[in-house]
């Protein structure tokens, strides 16, 4: 067994080699090549820093790695670590960050960053013997909205899709830190993908949201906190779902911002996946 990074592979045999490793995940995945290349271009992932292990000439494990800034530090976001079954209890994903880690500390990345399923307790335990320590723990919730109509909207509130908003602005709307892949630089990535809505109080940003239109994840929302508690969340969210077939989902919010999660319950969505956001600084 040999271990490579991954420029020279192509997409189609790690888009196969994906499928195989998850297909018994927790929650089994599947990726077209052309749904890979859009996961892949919104966590940044770049294939000269992802890295596998190779039988021969055969793929049998990875990890799919973009860097960025995270938290002030240049970080190696893991976007996806995967071993085929048949190559399982021979750590490999300790020997791929063995493999990585050097390379990445020469190209001046200080810390790893990656998310895992918290009933994987597999993967866990791997992680935390590689060094990996918990940062917090991230909710994932899916459904269909609620069709009520928001009663007493306030007079001047216009909802409307936009090609950008003021995104310093829209920050000071958090309750907490979106993840790696719904962040800014996300969503600006896929930004072909994702449609914006703005909540307006006459011209002024009070809200937003974006959702990716293939997905129909909500990558990001929020409301200025002297606008809430108004229906005014209720309704952004309605307006996400026009035209949507299947359910909405909200991925990897802070378990800690509780007023979020009270939200997306009154608004009729359920949490199905909860995932560690795992750090290693090298």
């Amino acid at each position: 067994m040999h271990f490579s990074t991954l420029q020279y592979t192509s997409l189609q045999t790690i888009a196969d080699t994906f499928n195989l490793a998850f297909s018994d995940y927790v929650i089994p995945m599947h990726f077209t090549e052309v749904q890979l290349i859009e996961k892949l271009t919104r966590d940044g992932i770049n294939l000269e820093h992802s890295v596998g292990a190779f039988d021969g000439e055969k793929l049998v494990g990875f990890i799919l790695q973009g860097l960025g800034q995270w938290e002030g530090l240049l970080s190696a976001y893991n976007g996806g670590t995967g071993v085929i079954p048949a190559y399982r209890g021979r750590k490999i994903t300790q020997q791929l960050y063995a493999y990585c880690i050097p390379q990445l500390k020469a190209a001046g990345v200080e810390q790893c960053l990656l998310e895992v399923v918290t009933r994987n307790q597999v993967a866990v335990k791997t992680y935390k013997a590689i060094g990996f320590t918990i940062a917090r723990t991230l909710e994932s919730y899916k459904g269909e909205i609620n069709t009520q109509s928001p009663t007493d909207l306030p007079s001047g509130i216009i909802y409307r899709e936009v090609v950008d908003l003021n995104w310093a602005l829209a920050e000071t709307f958090w309750d907490y830190q979106p993840s790696w892949g719904y962040n800014f630089a996300a969503i600006q990535r896929i930004r072909q993908f994702t449609r914006l809505v703005g909540v307006y109080n006459k011209e002024h940003l009070i809200g937003y949201g974006a959702i990716h239109e293939n997905t129909n994840r909500v990558a990001q929302f929020a409301i200025a906190p002297a606008y809430r508690r108004k229906g005014l969340g209720l309704h952004l969210f309605q307006k996400l779902a026009t035209g949507k077939t299947a359910p909405l989902s909200v991925i990897n919010v802070d378990d800690k911002s509780e007023v979020t999660l009270n939200f997306l319950d009154d608004i009729g969505l359920t949490p199905f996946l909860q995932q560690y956001e795992m750090t290693l600084k090298i």
